[in-house]
């Protein structure tokens, strides 16, 4: 019997490294090279990092991070990497399960800008 009842997403399942999947950029997708780590703790704090390659160079800074709810991510900035300061900020989370989730970021790089990452 198939069940019609709808996925719940816990903070605890967004600990782990979820990789980049995809980028959409107006019509057109690719496939950079990144990904997004959480470490959800029982501390007031949770952090994660992010890495993402720029040009020839992989990147990486790590973050505070906020679950506001299952629609919303806020990411404020613990480690100096000015490369990585269009992920600061508010971000629209949609398509969420426990493998995956697409995230629109608060500064976008084009029209229709989206990303999806998988575990």
């Amino acid at each position: 019997m198939i069940s019609c009842q709808e996925e719940t997403f816990e903070l605890e399942d967004l600990n782990g490294t979820w990789n980049m999947d995809w980028k959409r950029c107006d019509l057109y997708h690719t496939q950079p090279e990144g990904k997004l780590e959480f470490w959800v703790n029982d501390s007031v704090t949770d952090l994660g990092k992010i890495t993402e390659r720029i040009g020839d160079t992989l990147v990486g800074a790590e973050f505070r991070f906020e679950w506001i709810n299952n629609e919303a991510l806020f990411l404020d900035s613990l480690s100096d990497s000015s490369y990585l300061m269009h992920w600061m900020g508010y971000h629209e989370i949609s398509e969420l399960t426990t493998g995956r989730f697409e995230l629109k970021r608060d500064a976008t790089d084009c029209e229709r800008e989206l990303y999806k990452f998988v575990k």
